[in-house]
């Protein structure tokens, strides 16, 4: 209930105090952390140039479903999110929260943390935690309320700096940097391009055999691959938002639309059950 609620430590003391004057009550500790659990040495690794602690993958997904029913489940599906978040301005001090998702769920729980003054150097380090118990769920499942239910990591949701530091690949400034195919990028007007649009596609084994070496980093592997039923990073297809085409039902709901120039310059072409293809020619930062 305390935790639930984001009872503070000085409150639950005050109300430990009064419910200790009943009798049925009377063998109640006074001190909140007795109460709560909390433990008294916290296991906190060096991942270096900082500290990560891992708040443990299975508990964290169990405590999810002390609360929810489980109905017609056969597997959790779980989504995995990981991205660097500075903590001020004023100085270099941030966080790498790797955070989890039970899908179709919208509850989110946290399964490690790295706290530094620079991002982790080594993703896979940074990651063995969360991959030691990932393999276990993986493999064994997990027994929520009486049931085996089989488990998968269904989705790795990362920004673009995020997603090539944890997969050991070169960063989206880079000539190979692209992770959908196999074209070299051309730097012009002060950023990277990738113009090519007839390049050969990346796939899981050209990945894991590390077939392009000036997209890989030099003797590193991401671990990630160690998880079972992962090995489908790039048999995906690309979002449409990333290729900027966006699907709509009528005119009107350009008015509504994220991108604040999408209604001034646009293309719009008929698309399949009425709808119509928007190709915007203003961007913005957005």
């Amino acid at each position: 209930w305390a935790v639930q609620h984001h009872i503070t430590h000085t409150a639950l003391r005050a109300l430990l105090f009064m419910l200790q004057k009943h009798p049925c009550f009377s063998t109640l500790s006074l001190d909140a952390r007795t109460q709560l659990k909390t433990p008294k040495q916290v296991d906190i690794r060096t991942v270096v140039p900082g500290s990560y602690y891992h708040f443990d993958l299975e508990k964290s997904t169990r405590q999810i479903f002390s609360t929810k029913k489980i109905i017609n489940i056969n597997c959790l599906k779980i989504a995995i999110n990981i991205d660097g978040l500075p903590l001020t301005k004023s100085s270099q001090q941030q966080f790498w929260p790797i955070l989890g998702s039970i899908i179709p769920h919208d509850n989110v729980f946290m399964i490690g943390l790295y706290f530094g003054y620079k991002k982790p150097q080594d993703a896979n380090n940074f990651l063995k935690d969360f991959i030691i118990e990932a393999i276990d769920i993986c493999q064994n499942g997990l027994n929520i309320n009486g049931r085996q239910i089989a488990c998968r990591i269904e989705a790795l949701i990362c920004d673009t700096p995020a997603k090539s530091f944890v997969l050991c690949v070169k960063g989206h400034s880079g000539y190979s940097s692209c992770t959908k195919c196999t074209t070299e990028g051309e730097y012009i007007e002060n950023r990277m391009c990738f113009p090519e649009i007839y390049a050969s596609l990346r796939s899981d084994n050209d990945f894991i055999q590390k077939t392009d070496d000036n997209y890989h980093k030099t003797n590193t592997t991401c671990s990630l691959l160690k998880i079972p039923y992962f090995r489908n990073l790039f048999d995906v297809p690309c979002s449409s938002s990333l290729i900027d085409i966006y699907s709509v039902y009528s005119l009107s709901d350009l008015k509504s639309w994220p991108l604040k120039n999408i209604v001034k310059k646009y293309v719009l072409l008929p698309d399949e059950n009425d709808k119509f293809a928007v190709f915007p020619l203003i961007h913005t930062n957005n």
